[in-house]
């Protein structure tokens, strides 16, 4: 699988080359059929004209990869139809292309979480620095147990947020499109889709032992990371508010956890990270349960 996505992004860095080439020498009314056919060629290897005559549903399939949507490939899709729409003015275009751009942005939406994140994560550290610059008062688990300093925790905290992009760029929605098909299919209630989804237990069985599921049933490594980094990206959104609020209100002399052990800290912080993430990982799957369900 990795040689076809290897060949995939190599074929479309040239696509992206001969389009930019295109519209530095030409304005987009200036460019023609042929023009177009060539750029079809090198995205698609289909002619203009067999491309442009299929309908929304054969597009994507157009868009697959092994079956799983290649949402590089949707996004290449809509700026072609969008070009074809300035220069056609056909309607049928414009639609098209509208389509696969949101289904594209839909795809992406949670990079807009990932960049809320990394925000939040500057911020916590700037009102730390502010509050605590010899982090002596520093209830992170990092600083208390490992007496980590302030190179420590901005090297940890970079690593932590190169990983999540990793997670996020190479564990696509694209990994659901299969299971998620079959288990709309089935119509599988609530349950019985977290163990066709996340176990692959085909069979509907209304009620399956949790020894089973985590001990006897292997468990959907790509879909489970799929969750977990969106669940875990979530989490640390709310705890990083609520720090920079602890942060900004030590400030003015007013701490929120004045009232709590200090040697208890840290476990309750463990505590309410775990929490968070469990309710984040199960609000990602029955939110994509209502989404299939539709």
């Amino acid at each position: 699988m990795n040689y076809k996505k290897d060949i995939l992004m190599r074929m479309l860095m040239i696509f992206l080359e001969k389009l930019s080439q295109l519209l530095s020498k030409k304005r987009i009314s200036e460019i023609t059929n042929s023009d177009m056919n060539e750029l079809y060629i090198l995205a698609f290897n289909e002619k203009r004209n067999l491309l442009l005559s299929l309908d929304k549903k054969d597009l994507q399939n157009k868009c697959r990869v092994e079956s799983t949507l290649s949402f590089e490939k949707i996004k290449v899709l809509a700026e072609l139809l969008y070009i074809e729409t300035q220069r056609t003015k056909n309607i049928d275009f414009a639609k098209k292309s509208l389509f696969f751009f949101n289904l594209f942005l839909k795809h992406s939406k949670i990079y807009d979480f990932e960049i809320i994140f990394i925000l939040l994560r500057i911020f916590d550290l700037i009102t730390t620095f502010f509050v605590t610059n010899d982090l002596a008062s520093e209830t992170s688990p990092l600083v208390r147990i490992f007496n980590w300093g302030w190179l420590g925790i901005i090297l940890l905290n970079s690593i932590f947020i190169l990983i999540v992009a990793f997670l996020l760029f190479y564990i696509s929605p694209s990994h659901l499109n299969t299971v998620a098909k079959e288990s709309t299919q089935k119509n599988y209630k609530l349950n019985e889709y977290y163990q066709h989804i996340l176990f692959q237990i085909k069979e509907k069985e209304e009620r399956i032992s949790m020894f089973r599921l985590l001990i006897k049933e292997k468990i959907n490594t790509p879909i489970f990371i799929y969750f977990s980094t969106r669940a875990i990206i979530l989490t640390f959104i709310v705890v990083s508010i609520f720090a920079i609020i602890n942060n900004v209100l030590l400030l003015f002399d007013f701490c929120l956890l004045e009232n709590i052990n200090s040697n208890n800290i840290t476990n309750y912080l463990f505590l309410f990270i775990v929490c968070l993430f469990i309710i984040f990982f199960n609000i990602s799957v029955i939110q994509n349960y209502k989404k299939d369900k539709k």
